[in-house]
């Protein structure tokens, strides 16, 4: 097993470039893996919220508007289905692990841990607030 020791060393190399990676560590090696992990979480989490109509932001004030039980359904199946294809072999069905996930309550629990330490960090779930279409451009836009 390597050692911190065993590290290669930079001396005599004169390239300013040049740059030997630091020793693996479990914490650095546990860091990386839960980075990549959190990634894809969290790009299927942003795409979940774009379905349902709904986006972070860390501009509002108040309280978070609470998502209805079928908005939590389906962002937390997507969720879920990305967190399955992190952790699962290519090729293998994962339906039945997320109708799992799903019907034991795990799936919409995670989602709410996530929806939670997003408001920690200063981040809410907020709806995408889009400006009214103007009536007479939309009607002028019907005519052939």
């Amino acid at each position: 097993m390597p050692r911190q020791d065993d590290a290669p060393r930079a001396e005599g190399n004169t390239s300013k470039l040049f740059r030997y990676p630091s020793a693996i560590t479990g914490k650095a090696l546990h860091a990386q893996m839960n980075e990549a992990y959190f990634d894809a979480i969290f790009s299927a989490f942003l795409r979940s919220l774009q379905r349902a109509g709904y986006t972070l932001s860390d501009r509002e004030m108040g309280v978070a508007p609470l998502l209805s039980g079928s908005t939590i359904d389906a962002m937390a199946r997507e969720v879920e289905r990305a967190r399955q294809e992190f952790l699962t072999v290519l090729g293998s069905d994962i339906e039945d692990d997320i109708d799992y996930q799903m019907q034991s309550g795990r799936a919409p629990k995670f989602l709410i841990q996530l929806i939670d330490s997003c408001e920690r960090l200063g981040w809410k779930v907020m709806p995408v607030v889009r400006e009214p279409e103007d009536e007479c451009a939309s009607s002028f836009s019907a005519l052939p």
